[in-house]
């Protein structure tokens, strides 16, 4: 379980996120993902993954899946996360940088 002093963190920071994406972009309504969107948004799924591999446990929307269960699934799921967290980090740096020249 994550301490109350984490998960006071996290709410605070995904609130954070989906405040800035909704000042930049005036709503809800669809657009395309700004380098700041990326960057922002990319600690989330980072986070799943390292949470995942201080508690020995990941957990979706259906399932719990745990490291001395299944180990093969459980390292699958933690490094998709954290590619997932890495990749739009440095896809924001990357279209941040493009968008410079």
């Amino acid at each position: 379980m994550y301490s109350k002093t984490q998960r006071n963190i996290m709410f605070g920071y995904i609130a954070f996120v989906i405040l800035t994406i909704l000042a930049r972009h005036g709503g809800f309504g669809r657009h395309t993902s700004t380098p700041l969107d990326l960057i922002l948004g990319a600690p989330i799924p980072f986070t799943f993954g390292v949470f995942a591999i201080q508690n020995g446990w990941i957990s979706s929307r259906f399932s719990t899946v745990e490291r001395n269960e299944a180990p093969v699934t459980f390292w699958f799921y933690v490094a998709l996360a954290l590619l997932l967290g890495a990749g739009m980090f440095l896809w924001g740096v990357r279209d941040a940088l493009l968008s410079m020249r």
